[in-house]
C-alpha cells in the first residue's frame, strides 16, 4: 500500500535525487495546502518540469483546441430541450451558464463545473504558480508532454462518450458534487490511492487514454532526466495505482521515499 503523501523522493542507482509532487490544477487554497514542503524540495532541485511546458502552451495551445470541430456545438447534440433543461438545472446547482460553453468539448465543461466549486484564492493555479517559482530560480523549466500530443489525446477522445458523461453529470449532481467534495479532502489528506482511485472512475472508458498512457510516457521522460536533479509537478491522479508514475518507477529500478 502506497503511503499518503503528495511529495516523494526518487532515485535510480547512484543518480541523483529527483521529487515527484502531485498537484491540482486549480488557484484554491486546498492546491496550496502542501506548498512549503514542495518549494524546499524545489530548492534542491536544477530541473523543474509541469505535466506540460507552460510556455510553450502559451503558443501552440489554441482556444480553438478546446471547441468542438467544425463549429460543433453541445446544443446540437442535446437537442433544444434536453440543451435548455439542462443549462437549468446547471444554472441551479453551480450558477453555470451552460450557453457560454456550447462550443467546448464537453469534457471541458466538466471540468469547468468542477473548478465552480472550488475557489480563486490565489492568482495563478499551482503548477502554473510553481512554474514562475522555477523560472525565479533559473531553473530549467520543460514539459512531461508536448503541447501537440495532448491536442492529439483530446481529438482521439469520443465525443459521443464526452456527451454521456456531461449528461450523467446533469443527471446527477448531487453525486458529482459529493465526489468533487471528496477528491478536496483527499488531496488535504495526501491520499493518492484515494485520489487515483476516484479519478480512475470519473474518467469511465477514457483512463487510458487521459491517465494510464500518460503515466507511461511521462516516466519515460523522467527516465531521460534522471542524471540532473528535478523536480516533476503533475496531477496527483497519475502517482498511485498498479499502473501510476510511483509503481512504474519501482518497476524500473527506482527506490521512492515519501517525504512527510
Amino acid at each position: 500500500m502506497i503511503t499518503k503523501s503528495l511529495l516523494w523522493r526518487i532515485r535510480k542507482g547512484d543518480l541523483p535525487h529527483s521529487y515527484l509532487f502531485g498537484t491540482m490544477h486549480v488557484k484554491d487554497d486546498v492546491a496550496f495546502a502542501h506548498i512549503d514542503k514542495a518549494i524546499t524540495a524545489l530548492y534542491a532541485c536544477r530541473g523543474f518540469m509541469t505535466e506540460i511546458d507552460l510556455s510553450k502552451a502559451q503558443i501552440l495551445i489554441q482556444p480553438s483546441d478546446y471547441c468542438i470541430p467544425n463549429g460543433g456545438r453541445i446544443s446540437d447534440f442535446f437537442g433544444e430541450k434536453k440543451f435548455h433543461k439542462a443549462s437549468l438545472m446547471l444554472k441551479k446547482a453551480f450558477d453555470f451558464d451552460l450557453s457560454t460553453v456550447d462550443r467546448l468539448w464537453p469534457i471541458f465543461v466538466i471540468n469547468k463545473l468542477t473548478e465552480s466549486l472550488l475557489n480563486e484564492d490565489n492568482s495563478l493555479p499551482l503548477d502554473a504558480y510553481l512554474w514562475e517559482q522555477a523560472n525565479r530560480l533559473n531553473m530549467d523549466c520543460s514539459g512531461l508532454e508536448e503541447p501537440e500530443d495532448q491536442i492529439k489525446v483530446l481529438n482521439a477522445l469520443d465525443l459521443d462518450m464526452q456527451l454521456k458523461m456531461l449528461k450523467d453529470t446533469v443527471a446527477k449532481v448531487s453525486k458529482f458534487k459529493k465526489s468533487i467534495k471528496s477528491l478536496i479532502q483527499g488531496y488535504a489528506e495526501e491520499d493518492i490511492q484515494l485520489l487515483f482511485k476516484k479519478s480512475s472512475k470519473s474518467l469511465g472508458a477514457f483512463r487510458n487514454l487521459l491517465l494510464f498512457d500518460r503515466n507511461i510516457n511521462m516516466v519515460d521522460k523522467i527516465e531521460s532526466h534522471n542524471t540532473t536533479a528535478t523536480f516533476y509537478a503533475l496531477g496527483a491522479a497519475h502517482l498511485a495505482g498498479q499502473k501510476g508514475i510511483l509503481n512504474l518507477l519501482k518497476q524500473r529500478g527506482y527506490t521512492i521515499k515519501p517525504i512527510h
